[in-house]
């Protein structure tokens, strides 16, 4: 039988002159010796062949093109070599003459120096290009049976919740190709979800307590598994996203073709960014040593070939990697009932979740969605208590993780807050330890929707950029830092950027610094005041010395330090022994109320 793997991205019906690609260059024209090249080489379009050799059971290839007219259709062949140069090769090449509305179909042969195929047209007639897709041929019977239930936690999102219901109603459910053999639970944490108007035998709505993304992933995994039909996947999706359709089939093609040996992996989708939406901000992440998450890779400019062709290469496994639960496929064999997420509220129960099950991953083109960025979404409250409480949590749950400096990282973001004057974002900091020395009893019990108000109560407070605040900075060179001499960093230094005198001793003027991420000791350098800008958002918040301020904020942070260190071996057998009982469905269903 003929199995389709991956259509070609475009419109139907549509002259190949006006053929465009959602979101990402379609195609480069060139003109050569009279004759029009259309070539589509984008991460939409390429094939890639080492991994689809690596993790299924595709013994061989196709390409089939619809088209009108006279064309040579080239598969090519691309890979990055050791020097890091992009090497293309034409592997084969064939004319086809369709005087009417027609089939064009090319066998490829696997070539073994090619990581992805591409293919180009050539034509010297007036085209018309239709659809085309790449497809394997393969007996019924070796075809894995996977029903995949799509899981999505929302909390005030109706506009992207009703955008994406029409294009998975539209391309995905309503198909015959799909049609029910996947389905989408959607667990509404804000309870605004209007169930009949949402709900379809293939979308189901559930509200829920605003017990955050860990709980309602949870309510989602118990919910699919306890459905009438079980699933043999649980996709894990971000309420706040784009969904581009072609992303579940290319997904569902995988797990129908998949090698045993690779069943248990999580398939991850890339985040690209809604603003810029040919930059792909993360596929698979890592927890660094430095006590960061952050992508495995650079942020890839998916309109560069180049880039396509890198983003393609297998990375090899690092038991610091996760996998984001903005796109994650799961097998039932690991999201089970009996294996649910920590119970961190929002942020870090998908790293936490991928260190316990020791997780391994797939990445493929096409396999995305498009995320609002995290410009100008800054929070000090997220950032630096949630983010490292749980941090600290998930560090004491892990053995494989403890090289990762978490205190290290805590120290560094305190100290650089202090020096900017930034009290509030300090004591924030501290709060994460604090509230980590409270043990498992207190994170278990805690009301985390309730906890994330008083911590954003405690968060800045910004204002709207006025003229005057305007004139102080050149918003091209904001985030660069400013020279400064020796004998000035010393006094800096030393001093704690003059907060260890007297308010009334050290006078100085006003720095003007990035607001959120980022340290500048140039641009704040023995001020009595910082504007902390964010451009995006066009606002700002003021930070000013103060030698009291300094003293409260430094003596806690070294009181909490010290209970730290003194009791951080007792706390780390807590929380092991403590999360035993976290992942299981009794107390997830008095978790839930459910």
């Amino acid at each position: 039988m003929k199995k389709i793997l991956q259509e070609i991205q475009t419109e139907q019906s549509a002259d190949l002159k006006n053929y465009q690609l959602m979101f990402v260059r379609a195609y480069k024209k060139l003109d050569f010796d009279g004759t029009d090249i259309y070539d589509f080489s984008t991460y939409f379009n390429i094939f890639s062949l080492k991994k689809w050799l690596k993790y299924t059971n595709i013994k061989n290839l196709f390409i089939e093109i619809e088209a009108e007219g006279s064309f040579t259709l080239e598969i090519i062949g691309d890979h990055i070599d050791d020097k890091k140069n992009l090497e293309r090769k034409v592997l084969s090449r064939q004319r086809f003459d369709l005087l009417q509305r027609g089939k064009a179909v090319q066998k490829i042969n696997f070539d073994p120096a090619s990581d992805v195929i591409a293919f180009r047209i050539i034509t010297d007639s007036d085209f018309k290009f239709y659809n085309g897709y790449y497809y394997t041929e393969t007996e019924e019977k070796e075809l894995n049976k996977p029903f995949l239930t799509l899981v999505t936690t929302t909390f005030k999102k109706e506009s992207f919740i009703e955008n994406n219901i029409r294009i998975l109603n539209e391309e995905l459910f309503h198909t015959d190709e799909f049609k029910d053999r996947i389905n989408w639970i959607i667990i509404d944490n804000g309870n605004t979800l209007n169930k009949e108007k949402t709900e379809t035998d293939d979308i189901r709505v559930f509200h829920n307590k605003n017990v955050g993304g860990a709980g309602g992933f949870s309510r989602g995994i118990i919910e699919a598994n306890d459905q009438e039909k079980k699933p043999t996947h649980i996709l894990l999706m971000d309420d706040d996203v784009v969904l581009f359709a072609d992303s579940f089939k290319r997904t569902y093609r995988l797990l129908e073709l998949i090698k045993d040996e690779y069943k248990d992996y999580f398939i991850c989708g890339a985040m690209l960014e809604m603003e810029h939406c040919n930059i792909q901000h993360e596929d698979i992440g890592m927890t660094k040593k430095n006590g960061e998450h952050g992508p495995c890779k650079p942020y890839y400019d998916l309109n560069d070939y180049y880039c396509v062709v890198e983003n393609e290469k297998i990375l090899p496994y690092n038991p610091y990697q996760y996998c984001g639960w903005w796109y994650c496929c799961i097998p039932t064999s690991i999201a089970r009932n009996d294996n649910l997420p920590f119970p961190a509220f929002i942020r870090g129960d998908d790293i936490e979740y991928s260190f316990r099950n020791h997780a391994r991953f797939i990445t493929l083109n096409g396999i995305c969605i498009w995320h609002q960025g995290f410009a100008g979404k800054f929070s000090a409250a997220m950032e630096f208590y949630q983010v490292h409480r749980n941090d600290l949590i998930l560090h004491s749950l892990h053995d494989h993780v403890k090289s990762a400096k978490i205190l290290t990282r805590i120290n560094q973001l305190f100290w650089e807050e202090l020096y900017k004057f930034n009290y509030r974002g300090a004591n924030l900091l501290i709060d994460s330890i604090d509230d980590y020395l409270k043990g498992p009893e207190y994170i278990k019990s805690l009301d985390g929707e309730q906890k994330m108000k008083e911590q954003k109560a405690k968060d800045d407070k910004l204002i709207d950029l006025s003229d005057d605040v305007k004139a102080l900075y050149d918003e091209a060179s904001l985030f660069t830092d400013t020279p400064y001499s020796t004998l000035k960093k010393r006094i800096y230094d030393y001093t704690y950027n003059g907060q260890l005198l007297p308010d009334n001793v050290m006078k100085g003027g006003v720095g003007v610094i990035p607001y959120g991420w980022g340290y500048y000791p140039g641009r704040q350098m023995l001020t009595s005041v910082n504007y902390a800008i964010d451009p995006g958002r066009e606002k700002y918040v003021r930070y000013k010395r103060s030698h009291k301020r300094f003293m409260e904020t430094k003596s806690r942070y070294e009181r909490v330090l010290r209970e730290y260190h003194k009791r951080k071996d007792e706390l780390i057998k807590a929380y092991k022994e403590a999360s035993e009982g976290w992942n299981d469905l009794d107390f997830w269903k008095g978790y839930l109320s459910i």
